[in-house]
């Protein structure tokens, strides 16, 4: 140690023994805070988030001396204001922010607190009864524990922040989120515990239910399996007896029925690579065709009667049922289609059309002939009728007048 010091050396040793003891100074000011503020916490454990946050921001304004602050809960990954000091949640510009929205989103965003000083006097102002105020500084306070943040703090200040309160916050972040993860996780197992017993209540009343109608539902479900296999007898013996398809609303084929494939000449492999759309060969039965599924819209159930095709191009006429399976907002999620051919009925129709035709044309040429032979027949009558006329008034006249 030097014995001797010169005077600028002494100014430099009592300045670097100022500042060691206004660090000294600040870290003991902190712990006790930090000690206070702990004892704070221990009695709102077993309060709500609102509770708890209420009371925090109140303490956490008043310790960092700030103009205003505002409490956001993180939950189900959006921050959420429930508490204020010198401003209420429902006064607020904004209550709510996603992840890395705002400098609330981004503090959890980059788990780091947020602090700007010296801010334009016309960006931050707080209403107070003496006017507006404008503050200076604004710090975004994440509170995080085990790199986990479970809320935001926002403190607004009226002059800028100095490096102990910066600290005593950061600090203070960390305690407030041990807290906050434990009332969170509480609020969450009560909760949960509300929920559990309400069900198990209904439990037990749907039990004692279900016990009373044992016998009921037992013989519900021995009627349900006996109506599900007449259902599969009746699926099976109408696609044993009848043509079916079902189809996508853009008409891709999903499936058909055994009949059907035998009946067209299609294989199921083949079918089921296919559009129905090109399954049909005439233009005007594709444009039916997309009408039909367009009439779905205020129908469930269209029939109409079809021309189609077989792979060998014959053709063939079918009494077809359209079903239209939609979901509970009306959209098209399934086309089924039902068919039997009525070629002969066809058929037999354009004959019965054809020999009428030819019977109208028929009783056409008789009735023209009976027409013509009455006129004859008519001329002739009228003919004798003058002759026999002529011959009374020749009588007439040969009778002796008195």
């Amino acid at each position: 140690m030097k014995e001797f010091y010169t005077p600028e050396e002494v100014a430099e040793l009592q300045a670097q023994l100022l500042q060691k003891q206004q660090v000294m100074e600040a870290r003991m000011w902190i712990d006790a805070l930090l000690s206070k503020f702990d004892d704070i916490l221990r009695n709102l454990y077993d309060k709500s988030v609102e509770e708890f946050a209420d009371a925090i921001i109140f303490e956490v304004a008043k310790i960092s001396q700030a103009l205003r602050g505002v409490f956001y809960n993180l939950d189900n990954h959006q921050l959420r204001a429930v508490a204020g000091y010198a401003c209420t949640v429902n006064s607020l510009h904004k209550s709510t922010f996603e992840i890395g929205e705002g400098l609330i989103g981004q503090a959890v965003k980059s788990k780091e607190y947020i602090c700007w000083d010296n801010l334009p006097p016309q960006n931050l102002a707080v209403t107070s009864s003496a006017g507006r105020i404008s503050a200076k500084t604004v710090m975004v306070l994440p509170l995080m524990f085990n790199e986990k943040v479970y809320g935001v703090i926002e403190l607004l200040f009226i002059k800028p922040l100095e490096d102990k309160y910066k600290e005593l916050l950061n600090r203070l972040g960390r305690n407030i989120a041990t807290m906050l993860q434990s009332i969170q996780a509480s609020t969450k197992t009560k909760a949960l515990l509300r929920e559990s017993m309400l069900q198990a209540e209904a439990l037990q009343s749907a039990e004692a239910e279900l016990r009373q109608n044992m016998e009921k539902i037992q013989a519900t479900q021995e009627e349900i399996q006996r109506v599900n296999s007449e259902m599969l007898l009746q699926n099976k013996a109408v696609e044993d007896t009848l043509l079916v398809i079902e189809l996508l609303p853009d008409g891709k084929i999903v499936r058909c029925s055994d009949l059907y494939s035998s009946y067209t000449g299609y294989s199921h492999e083949e079918l089921q690579v296919s559009n129905y759309i090109d399954l049909i060969k005439d233009e005007e039965e594709k444009e039916e065709f997309a009408f039909t599924v367009h009439g779905f819209i205020n129908k469930n159930i269209i029939q109409k009667e079809e021309k189609r095709h077989k792979k060998n191009g014959a053709i063939f006429w079918l009494q077809s049922t359209y079903y239209a399976v939609k979901d509970n907002k009306g959209q098209i999620q399934r086309i089924i289609k039902i068919a039997y051919d009525i070629s002969d009925k066809i058929q037999l129709k354009n004959v019965m059309e054809e020999n009428e035709k030819i019977l109208k044309e028929r009783v056409k040429i008789v009735q023209d002939k009976g027409f013509e032979q009455l006129k004859k027949i008519r001329e002739k009558y009228e003919a004798q009728l003058g002759e026999k006329e002529a011959y009374i008034q020749t009588l007439l006249q040969q009778i002796p007048q008195q």
